[in-house]
C-alpha cells in the first residue's frame, strides 16, 4: 500500500462561504450587544466627571457665602454689565454673566463649569474672547443659576440685596445652580425648562429652541435622552453645597409649583 503522498497544505480545508457568513453574523451580534454597553459606560464616566465638577462648584458657593456674611452671590439685575478685571481670560472682561467669575477664585480649575457631555457648539454657549460683551463668557459654561435667588429683578424689587443663608429653611432641597442650556438661568420665574433640557441649544433641530422646550416636555411620550446630558437627567447644586443627578421631571416645570424648589425665600420666612 502506497503511503499518502498528497502535500499537507493541499489536505487543509478552507472555510466555506456559509461558515464565513456565520462568523460574520456572530461578530455582528456581539458588536450589537457590546457597543451600547460601552456607550453607557462612557456616558457614566462623563456623568461622574460632571458631578465631581458640580461638587467643586458647590464648595465654591459655600466658601463665597462664608466670605460675604453668609449670603449667596447676588446682582441687582440680570443684565447688569460689569468689568471683571484681570484673569485667565486676559487683562479685562466685560459681561453681565458675572456669576462664574465670582466663584473662579475658589476653584482649582477654570474648566469645572464645562460638562463633558454638553454637545452644543461654543457659539451656542456664547463663548467669546476678551474684551467680552454683555452676554458672553470666556469659556463654555454648562451651568446656570437659580434666577430667583441670584438676580434682584427676578425675585424682589431691584436693590433688595442678596439672599441670606438663614432665609432658606431647607437648603438641601433648594436649588441654587443647575446644568442649563442658558448659562444666565437654569431656573427662572416662570419655568425650569432650561434645566430640564440642558443639552438643547438655539438652532438645534431637536427638541427645538429652548423657548419651545417647556411645551415639548409636556407632550405625552416625549423622549428626553437627546435633550438631557446624563441618561434622562441633569445635575443640580443645592443651597447647602451638595450636588446630585436628578431625572428631568424630578422638579416641577411651572412657576405655580416652584416655591419649595427654587423660589428665593421659603413661604414661612
Amino acid at each position: 500500500m502506497q503511503p499518502n503522498s498528497t502535500p499537507v497544505h493541499a489536505r487543509l480545508r478552507a472555510f466555506t462561504l456559509i461558515e464565513l457568513l456565520v462568523v460574520i453574523a456572530i461578530i455582528a451580534i456581539l458588536a450589537a450587544i457590546l457597543f451600547p454597553v460601552f456607550a453607557k459606560a462612557r456616558d457614566k464616566a462623563r456623568q461622574a466627571a460632571c458631578l465631581s465638577n458640580a461638587k467643586q462648584i458647590g464648595l465654591a458657593v459655600m466658601m463665597y457665602a462664608g466670605d460675604y456674611d453668609e449670603t449667596y452671590y447676588y446682582q441687582t439685575n440680570i443684565n447688569e454689565v460689569e468689568e471683571q478685571g484681570e484673569g485667565f481670560w486676559g487683562d479685562s472682561y466685560l459681561t453681565a454673566r458675572r456669576w462664574p467669575f465670582k466663584y473662579w477664585p475658589y476653584l482649582k480649575s477654570d474648566g469645572v463649569f464645562t460638562c463633558p457631555s454638553d454637545r452644543a457648539p461654543s457659539n451656542a454657549r456664547l463663548v467669546a474672547p476678551a474684551p467680552g460683551n454683555s452676554n458672553s463668557v470666556p469659556i463654555r459654561i454648562s451651568f446656570g443659576p437659580n434666577s430667583m435667588m441670584m438676580y434682584g429683578d427676578r425675585t424682589r424689587p431691584a436693590g433688595s440685596g442678596p439672599v441670606a443663608m438663614a432665609a432658606i429653611q431647607n437648603p438641601a432641597e433648594k436649588v441654587f445652580i443647575g446644568e442649563s442650556c442658558q448659562m444666565w438661568s437654569a431656573f427662572d420665574t416662570w419655568s425650569a425648562a432650561n434645566w430640564r433640557a440642558a443639552n438643547s441649544y438655539w438652532g438645534d433641530p431637536w427638541p427645538g429652541n429652548p423657548p419651545t422646550t417647556v411645551e415639548r416636555l409636556t407632550e405625552p411620550g416625549t423622549t428626553m435622552d437627546r435633550a438631557t446630558r446624563h441618561a434622562g437627567g441633569n445635575i443640580l447644586i443645592y443651597c447647602d453645597g451638595h450636588a446630585k443627578w436628578q431625572r428631568w421631571d424630578a422638579l416641577p416645570s411651572y412657576y405655580v409649583d416652584r416655591t419649595a424648589f427654587w423660589a428665593a425665600v421659603d413661604p414661612m420666612m
